[in-house]
């Protein structure tokens, strides 16, 4: 190389080697800029933390203050609570210091409220931590809420007066701010009320029985602001509800004919003539029916007993014996049809039997007395009988209630002659529009036949047919379903609506006349006071129930249901007849919810059975429930404040309605005050009220050291904080007669703390421990390790209070005093060595702590 290309070569490399010095020199500041900015984070982590875990009443409030101006912006910090520490880590100096305040939030944005503001429930903790970085003050702080969701400072006020449409005063209604259960009040004789709220804005509701709920919306208070909000309440009108009532359990015989003679498809000539008879049977319930499932067993027997030879005849062995079975099935609201013939003419139409045995058999004897029976193979249950007397003052056999008579121009059901049941009480339907199941029992009145008088030797024109041209005709399962209008009427029923302020009512045995001159029973209801409005309809009885959708109630005037717009609709043009089709799988529960005074209370949760309801306006309520043993419980967890609650266990039936009626007490305030020296408040202490070494009640101290009981029975208590079992109270105990409705006031409580602390510096070799150690006290023996606390034998153990060692190498750590009893303090401290970690510890003994003082123990290591 020439000199010329080495002094080139050297410039090159001198420019190179300036830029990498630059760089190193960079890249060194910027890593002790970021350990700088991580140890002071860490500095504020560990004092946060150590902030957050000191019970919200022990987190003072900063009134005194120290500003830093050296930083940006300016720095406010505590200089007497939490007064700034000097910390050095790592080379570097820090100052840390903590702010405390207490805030709110308000429209999602947190604000400072005044040291002497009543206590927020939310306090504002920031620790900033300072240092010198090259020449420039650097400042790094963390933010962060401590709260107590207990506090429920009341520092504003509504009030007002309630009157109805008229300007009356309306006493006893409850107004409530809703969403918050204890802030509610009752009017007095004039109407008026007052009830304490913190600012804010709410939600008012004045309820009174007779009137319908008034809300006030968008009521905000500021502090100390007394607000009047009066309520004018309208008056309920009311209606009522009616209809009949009827529910269906099992098969019936719907149509019987001994004889008549007509045209028969079994004949080989189509105009051959025969002696037809037939049994129809009807299903008006909801599910389908079986009646025989094989040859060799039926779930049904059938009976017919022919008088004349005293026994039973063609039975249930004859009725299996049925050469030809259609279908075995009876689906729901459909005839099923069993003849000797499988068609034959009836009404100029020709019909089709579903089980037939023949046309040579006839077993059903004419112009005599008779009976039919039919029953539930595997129970014997009875499901229906149905009896027919003759001339001769003959008995069936077989019959429900009393025989269906004879009339003098009929010997028992003669040829042509047939039994119909009714449809409904009014109502025959021989078209078969509406199905004939109608059925009190008693046959004489459920069917109609040949009871009728009329001139001797002359037949009545609708017990028969000429074989031909009849006016009716029997049905089977291969017609179409028929609707049903009738059935057993459900004397009892009980009938409520979802306004819960009609209550509930029962249905009523009523007669009608129909148009042959019978008086038939029936079930008739009427729900009156039912609020005007569209509902929902609740009839039960037994095991079953209905409901009725879309029920429109007029004012002073009533609507009958079922009709043309409820769901389910009507059966027919002005037939309001209410079927309970549906199974329940319990039962039901109502009742009235009154005061001590017998005045209803509206808006009382309820919970029977698990299902929650709440009373009306007229104070009931209804529940439908699981059946067997529930629970009932009125004003569960004191939802509304002002009263007791109430809890009854009941055993109930499938389909049983079961009352449960209450009359609430007031419930009793007991107030009183905690303090520390007779002056200074004492917030956050728990106090119970005992009977007979029973708790009945908690109450915990509020900001203001106040404490109060709203959920005591009337009767004698004993009021006592629960404190440290070393702390100091005067008086031990008070005494609390509580009278309902009434406030007393139990004195005041001074507690004397009985905590001490113990702390110092903790040094490994003459350093101080920055990194963090374990400290340990208690009474009993620690080993070289840290325990393992176990939580089925922690119990058993001495108690341990820890803490760790902050990063200036102090800690301090609260235990209770004692002049008996001294402490064994230990201390463990991980050294790291390579890729392995030991634990190095001290332990010291005989370290006693007086109460609410401070006793100074420094760890050295070793």
């Amino acid at each position: 190389m020439t000199f010329v290309e080495l002094l080139v070569a050297l410039t090159i490399i001198s420019i190179g080697m300036l830029a990498f010095t630059s760089s190193f020199r960079f890249i060194t500041h910027s890593i002790r800029d970021s350990r700088a900015k991580s140890l002071a984070l860490s500095l504020a982590q560990e004092k946060v933390e150590n902030l957050k875990n000191t019970p919200y009443h022990k987190l003072q409030i900063t009134t005194d203050v120290v500003t830093y101006s050296d930083v940006s912006p300016a720095q406010v910090c505590d200089s007497v609570n939490y007064p700034p520490e000097t910390i050095k880590v790592g080379g570097i100096t820090y100052t840390r210091c903590v702010y405390v305040g207490l805030t709110r939030v308000t429209d999602h944005e947190v604000t400072e409220l005044s040291a002497l503001y009543p206590d927020s429930g939310l306090k504002w903790v920031e620790v900033a931590v300072m240092w010198d970085q090259r020449g420039e003050r650097k400042k790094l702080s963390l933010n962060n809420l401590h709260e107590n969701p207990n506090v429920q400072p009341l520092n504003a006020t509504l009030q007002g007066v309630v009157r109805d449409a008229s300007g009356n005063a309306v006493a006893n209604a409850v107004v409530t701010v809703l969403d918050k259960a204890d802030w509610s009040d009752t009017t007095d004789a004039a109407g008026s009320y007052l009830i304490q709220v913190n600012e804010g804005s709410y939600f008012l509701k004045a309820s009174s029985a007779g009137y319908f709920d008034a809300i006030y919306s968008s009521v905000t208070l500021t502090e100390a602001q007394s607000l009047s909000t009066s309520f004018a309440l309208i008056p309920i009108a009311t209606g009522t509800i009616s209809g009949n009532v009827f529910y269906s359990s099992h098969i019936v015989f719907s149509q019987i004919v001994v004889a008549t003679n007509t045209r028969v498809g079994d004949a080989a000539d189509p105009l051959a003539m025969a002696d037809v008879e037939y049994i129809q049977l009807f299903n008006p319930t909801t599910y389908t029916f079986n009646w025989n499932q094989s040859t060799s067993w039926q779930p049904v027997y059938f009976y017919y007993y022919h008088p004349e030879t005293g026994s039973t005849e063609h039975g249930y062995w004859d009725m299996n014996a049925i050469a030809v079975r259609e279908s075995t099935f009876i689906p729901p609201n459909k005839s099923y049809l069993i003849s000797n013939a499988s068609w034959f003419m009836m009404g100029d139409q020709w019909v089709r039997s579903d089980a037939h045995y023949g046309i040579a058999n006839n077993w059903l004897v004419d112009n005599d007395a008779g009976g039919l029976s039919m029953y539930q193979a595997w129970s014997w249950e009875l499901l229906d009988m149905v009896g027919w007397a003759d001339d001769d003052t003959t008995w069936p056999g077989y019959w429900e209630g009393t025989p269906i008579s004879s009339s003098t121009c009929a010997d028992g059901l003669g040829a042509g002659n047939f039994l119909m049941r009714y449809s409904s009480p009014t109502t025959m339907s021989p078209n078969g529009f509406y199905a004939a199941a109608y059925d009190t029992g008693n046959n004489a009145i459920d069917f109609y036949g040949p009871h009728v008088a009329c001139p001797a030797g002359v037949a009545h024109p609708l017990l028969k047919w000429d074989g031909v041209g009849a006016a009716t005709r029997p049905f089977s399962t291969f017609d179409s379903t028929q609707s049903v209008i009738g059935g057993i009427p459900a004397y009892s029923a009980l009938v409520t609506a979802n306004d819960l302020i009609g209550g509930s009512t029962n249905a009523y045995r009523a007669n009608a006349v129909n148009s042959f001159g019978q008086t038939q029973p029936y079930a008739r209801f009427a729900l009156t006071g039912v609020s005007t409005g569209t509902w929902t309809v609740l009839v039960a009885t037994r095991q079953y129930y209905s409901l009725i959708s879309s029920v429109t109630v007029p004012a002073l005037s009533g609507v009958s249901v079922p009709n043309a717009v409820t769901s389910p609709a009507w059966a027919g043009t002005n037939v309001h007849v209410v079927r309970t089709t549906q199974v329940a799988v319990g039962g039901y529960v109502n009742g009235l919810v009154r005061n001590s005074g017998g005045t209803p209370l509206s808006g009382i949760s309820v919970i029977a059975g698990g299902y929650p309801v709440t009373t009306g306006a007229n104070g009931r309520y209804f529940a439908a429930v699981a059946n067997g043993s529930i629970s009932v419980v009125i004003n569960a967890n004191y939802a509304n404040s002002t009263y007791q609650e109430y809890s009854t266990l009941v055993d109930l039936e499938a389909g049983e309605l079961l009352t449960v009626n209450a009359d609430l007490s007031q419930r009793g305030v007991v107030m009183g005050y905690i303090t520390s020296d007779g002056s200074s408040v004492l917030p956050n202490i728990q106090v119970t009220a005992s009977r007979n070494n029973q708790q009945f009640g908690a109450a915990t101290s509020d900001s203001s050291g106040n404490f109060y009981f709203r959920n005591l029975s009337t009767g004698d208590y004993q009021v006592e904080p629960t404190l440290d079992p070393l702390e100091i109270w005067t008086p031990s105990s008070a005494p609390a007669h509580v009278v309902a409705g009434q406030s007393i006031h139990v004195g005041t409580f001074v507690v004397t703390g009985a905590q001490g602390r113990i702390s110092g510096t903790i040094t490994v070799n003459g350093a101080l421990v920055t990194s963090g150690a374990l400290i340990l006290i208690t009474t009993g023996t620690l080993s070289s390790t840290p325990p393992a606390i176990i939580a089925s034998s922690a119990p058993a153990q001495s108690v341990i209070y820890s803490g760790s060692s902050k990063a200036d190498g102090t800690y301090e750590i609260e235990v209770r005093g004692s002049t008996s009893t001294s402490y064994r303090v230990s201390a463990y401290v991980p050294v790291i060595s390579g890729l392995s970690v030991s634990i190095s510890t001290k332990t010291y003994t005989g370290v006693v702590v007086y109460s609410t003082g401070t006793t100074t123990k420094n760890i050295t290591i070793p």
